[in-house]
């Protein structure tokens, strides 16, 4: 009984390996799906927020910039009405943070990228992507770096749409494992198993295992965060108003530029 507990304890190892293996191949798998619905997300997001400040927010701050001035000018003729200049003060201090939001996203958009439109074969390519160079999979610094790398200029290729610099990333990642003669097994679509993971030791596969379980945690966290956001609420009722044949963004700018001219006319009559 003793000569055989070695390969016992063998066989555990080889067991748990290979767990680690299945789980670091379903995790891969499970993040890429992920990074792909977070990326697209705040791709759509973005898109809908430069829509938003062009119909609306410049809108808001002129508004704002209006109210501001009727305020000033009720204060100046009650001086002595704290109430009065309490509000003054109050739709000033609005008015100068519209502004400098306003500021802000125009600096932000000065070069407004194309609408995001990304088809299904760019989607597909960018989860492959993902499964494939994903930095959490990374056996040390160095390949952490290179892989960090390769996925932000994926991240940028797809939110721009770009399929062929998304086939450039793909190409760089293979050129970097061909160079460095990379002959580990890594995990692929399905489940299986090619070089790139089943030689590393069971510590790099844990480190690798536990990263994969952080980051799909993460990107539920900032899932969860966006989706819970006023604007993204905005941006779904834009959508379900879309479908009904109604511009949503277009209506509530509507009743901006209505509030303005009627302030204007309380202002030209009050000047």
């Amino acid at each position: 009984m003793r000569a055989a507990e070695p390969r016992h304890r063998s066989i555990a190892v080889a067991d748990a390996n290979l767990q680690l293996q299945m789980e670091l191949a379903q995790l891969t798998q499970d993040v890429a799906e992920l990074e792909l619905e977070l990326a697209t997300a705040q791709a759509e997001v973005a898109e809908f927020t430069r829509r938003y400040y062009s119909l609306v927010g410049r809108r808001m701050v002129e508004l704002d910039a209006i109210q501001a001035r009727l305020a000033r000018e009720q204060a100046e003729r009650a001086p002595e009405n704290p109430g009065v200049r309490a509000e003054a003060r109050e739709k000033r201090e609005k008015a100068e943070q519209s502004a400098r939001e306003g500021e802000r996203f125009t600096q932000a958009s000065a070069d407004e990228p194309a609408p995001f439109r990304p088809s299904a074969d760019v989607k597909r390519l960018f989860r492959q992507i993902a499964q494939k160079i994903h930095p959490d999979r990374a056996i040390d610094e160095a390949d952490r770096a290179w892989r960090t790398q390769l996925m932000s200029e994926a991240n940028r290729a797809y939110r721009s749409g770009d399929e062929t610099a998304l086939h450039e990333v793909a190409a760089l990642w293979h050129e970097g494992q061909e160079s460095r003669g990379d002959s580990r097994m890594e995990s692929v679509p399905g489940g299986g198993l090619r070089r790139g993971v089943a030689d590393a030791p069971a510590p790099t596969l844990l480190r690798q295992v536990e990263r994969m379980r952080a980051r799909l945690f993460e990107i539920q966290r900032e899932l969860q965060k966006l989706f819970g956001s006023r604007l993204y609420e905005l941006f779904i009722a834009a959508r379900q108003a879309r479908r009904q044949g109604r511009d949503l963004l277009a209506e509530m700018a509507e009743q901006l530029i209505d509030n303005i001219e009627r302030l204007n006319r309380q202002f030209a009559t009050t000047a």
